[in-house]
């Protein structure tokens, strides 16, 4: 068997100097190449056989468990390869290959050589046990393996296997236990969109939670306790040393999975930085986010996106001077993306900038608008050069030419033409509109908020289409039924699929995806990233707001929308004659009325064709490759395809077949210890000063924030509401809420904007007055405050609050 290889295999690994890093990886890559392709004897192969048919289960996992391995000071917590729901006794044999292979990866043998452990004398066993389709599951220490606090038990679950617990991806409940009495001391829910779960297949598939349980805790409090007795008898075991448990709940009944010892208490990984060009390290550069709030490193096929992104920003700063594409100077440390300004003279950006916005101030002194005339035309045609294609059957080699015409589109549309849209937003009187509203009509400036309520652009029509598919699940009781308790499955189930309602309502939600399917929620305030599914991806998300609006009075929703453009009629008509007798003044208001309607459809509109569609389109090309990867058993989850670079899958794709899937579970590795890292916001010995200031319209006013019993912010739609307040934490999906709630965030992007009509206030801890989120809420004149610094965390969840949207301030009760 393989034991005859491994005083060979040893003797290679053992003569390469770990300095020599690529070296060391050839002899590694050797040594499980060899195993791999090994035929185990007959009569190891037999009695796998016999013992696979005693366990009497279809599905197992097949896991590592190395000599060395669970030392106090060295865990090798996911070191070794190990597989789940692995079907049929000769997968069984193919998988044990594997795990003895993984015993010679390249990252096992530098882990042990990190811990002084020596090459020779390892061995691996191979364990094979019943393979539980868990309900929840997770990890259990009986210490904080970060601080060392042994004053309770810490949890962490969620839904489904727990692979999406330990690998870190997975959203998860958080709970604190009293190690004696069982009692629940903290507790921290998440909302769980996904979990892990088996694929009828073979391995493992992320597939959504249930829309009414994905904010339920993931363990009751009764179960809490029985794992907390577990815990304290498996560390009775072992001499009362503190442990790391794995654990499932499988039908109602805890099943413990793994113990191990908890390794010494963490160190928080040093960020360090190496400079490939020592006059990079003479300068300042920035850590940019890119779509979520708190920076996160990157994969190989992102930071091929980004370098097209920023390419595109390259252009736009040298025509244009746009102040939003200056920052496209970008380096990466440990995966994550730091940025710089261009070194251009100020005076010359200048000059640049002006020349551009004088040219698009010929359209606004005409009442023309430079988007609809100028810009739009222009992504129409970027949209048209990739909307012909068509996925299905395609090979390989024509996705992956696919998906780089989509980067090139992206970085055209999102890094150049999307920042010359900006220069001209933040061009004069584009965002001073209100303010000379007030001076002409001599009313206060919140009430110019009616100029643009109810406007028609692709937001309020995409709200009405919901709407209408809403409707027709009102109008049947078996779609009723199906969008009641969110089990859309049934939709293409016999006979239900055949039924005359059902049929005509799947065909209208193929035509409503056929036009906002690539919307995955890019946009101002957004925590969309390129992992962010597209609705076409993941049709639970565009099925769920339906659902939403069909336990609604859809009647007041529209009344509402009606009202509000009758109001905006009435108010124009009654200020037009109040100005008449003044030709200047008329001829001021109708540019005021004409700009302002034309930034909300500009706004709208573009993010509908910049973000959504063009950033929607990467990300579909994206899921097209990874499924055709899937499908050609290279890799097997679409996902992992964003751990590959655009050359990788090029050479793929030219006939090249290396192990893709252990350069992904690589790439996962090397994430998950970037993830660790602390980032600093600036590095480089630059000076600040060469930072360009922030934009006016973001800084944060002085007075925002806990003023007694009130929170002080900027008015961003006018009216005043009560109710209850829900706060929720800035993700990609649109939040849950109830009618009539007060939603409390950080920020909300376009993803959120679609349940905006069913919420009665809106009140944020950064934001902008122009951005998505306050242009819909002053369509649907709900009231809202924007950059109040603090409200998520002055605000409590279920908290009476009033919105005083006329005043920028919220009241708390």
């Amino acid at each position: 068997g393989p034991a005859l290889l491994l005083p060979e295999i040893e003797r290679a690994i053992v003569g390469v100097d770990e300095a020599n890093l690529q070296a060391l990886q050839q002899a590694c890559a050797e040594a499980a190449e060899r195993i791999v392709t090994h035929q185990p004897p007959q009569e190891i192969a037999d009695a796998v056989r016999e013992a696979h048919a005693r366990l009497s289960s279809e599905s197992v996992a097949v896991r590592s468990s190395a000599t060395a391995e669970d030392m106090p000071q060295a865990s090798f917590a996911g070191q070794y390869d190990s597989f789940l729901n692995v079907r049929g006794a000769d997968a069984v044999i193919e998988r044990m290959l594997h795990v003895w292979a993984s015993l010679y990866s390249a990252h096992a043998v530098a882990y042990r050589r990190r811990q002084q452990i020596p090459d020779t004398g390892m061995r691996m066993a191979v364990i094979v046990q019943q393979q539980l389709a868990a309900d929840a599951a997770g990890v259990l220490f009986t210490r904080n393996p970060v601080t060392g606090d042994d004053d309770h038990f810490f949890v962490n679950s969620t839904f489904g296997l727990g692979e999406g617990v330990v690998a870190g991806h997975m959203a998860t409940d958080h709970f604190g236990v009293h190690p004696a009495t069982g009692e629940v001391v903290s507790r921290e829910v998440s909302t769980k969109p996904h979990m892990i779960a088996l694929s009828r297949s073979g391995g493992v598939v992320e597939v959504n939670v249930d829309a009414a349980k994905q904010d339920q805790p993931s363990l009751q409090d009764g179960q809490l306790r029985e794992l907390s007795a577990l815990a304290a008898t498996v560390r009775s075991l072992f001499g009362g040393g503190h442990q790391d448990i794995e654990f499932a709940l499988h039908h109602g009944a805890l099943h413990l999975l793994q113990a191990r010892p908890v390794t010494a208490i963490s160190v928080e990984p040093e960020f360090t930085i190496a400079w490939e060009n020592p006059e990079d390290e003479k300068r300042l550069w920035v850590l940019q986010s890119i779509g979520q709030r708190k920076a996160i490193p990157m994969k190989r096929l992102e930071i091929d996106a980004m370098e097209r992104y920023a390419a595109g920003s390259q252009v736009c700063f040298a025509e244009t001077g746009s102040p939003m594409a200056r920052m496209h100077q970008g380096i990466y440390q440990n995966g994550y993306r730091y940025v710089r300004p261009a070194d251009d003279p100020d005076e010359e950006i200048a000059q640049r900038l002006e020349r551009f916005q004088a040219g698009v101030r010929v359209y606004a002194d005409q009442n023309r608008s430079w988007w609809d005339e100028a810009l739009r035309p222009e992504v129409e045609r970027a949209l048209a050069s990739i909307d012909a294609f068509r996925p299905r059957g395609a090979p390989l080699a024509a996705l992956i030419e696919h998906l780089e015409q989509a980067m090139d589109v992206f970085g055209h549309v999102l890094g150049d033409l999307h920042w010359r849209l900006a220069a001209r937003i933040v061009d004069g009187g584009q965002l001073t509109w209100s303010e000379s509203f007030a001076e002409i009509t001599g009313l206060p400036e919140h009430e110019a908020g009616v100029l643009v309520q109810a406007i028609e652009n692709e937001t309020t029509m995409m709200l009405r289409w919901l709407r209408k598919l809403a409707r027709a699940v009102q109008l049947d009781a078996t779609l009723m039924s199906i969008f009641a308790g969110r089990a859309y499955e049934r939709l293409d189930e016999p006979p239900v699929r055949d039924q005359p309602a059902v049929h005509r309502f799947k065909t209208r939600f193929r035509n409503f995806l056929r036009r906002y399917g690539r919307r995955t929620g890019r946009g101002f305030g957004s925590a969309t990233e390129f992992s962010t599914p597209t609705w076409s991806i993941d049709t639970r998300q565009p099925l769920d707001l339906i659902a939403a609006y069909a336990e609604q009075n859809l009647d007041t929703i529209d009344e509402m929308e009606a009202s509000a453009r009758r109001e905006r009629e009435r108010t124009v008509r009654q200020l037009r004659r109040k100005l008449s007798a003044d030709d200047e003044q008329l001829a001021r208001f109708d540019q005021i009325v004409f700009m302002s309607r034309d930034i909300v459809r500009t706004m709208e509109n573009h993010n509908y064709m910049m973000e959504q569609s063009t950033g929607g389109a990467l990300r579909e090309a994206i899921h097209w490759a990874g499924q055709r990867l899937v499908r050609d058993r290279l890799l097997d989850d679409p996902d992992d395809v964003l751990h590959l670079s655009l050359d990788e899958l090029k050479s793929i794709a030219a006939g090249a077949r290396p192990d893709a899937r252990a350069l992904v579970r690589e790439r996962r590795r090397e994430l998950e210890e970037q993830s660790r890292l602390v980032p600093p916001r600036l590095i480089g010995s630059g000076s600040p000063a060469s930072l360009p200031p922030m934009p006016k319209w973001m800084e944060m006013p002085e007075n925002a924030g806990r003023d007694g019993g009130l929170i002080r912010g900027t008015a961003a739609s006018r009216g005043r509401v009560t109710g209850t307040a829900r706060v929720v934490p800035q993700t990609a999906a649109p939040p849950k809420v109830e009618k009539g709630d007060i939603l409390v965030a950080e920020n909300a992007g376009p993803n959120w904007t679609p349940v905006f009509p069913l919420i009665g206030g809106l009140v944020l801890d950064q934001g902008a007055v122009f951005q998505h989120a306050a242009l819909v809420a002053r369509e649907y004149r709900i009231p809202a405050v924007v950059l109040t610094k603090d409200g998520t965390t002055e605000i409590k969840d279920g908290q009476t609050i009033t919105v005083d949207g006329d005043e920028g301030i919220v009241e708390l009760h």
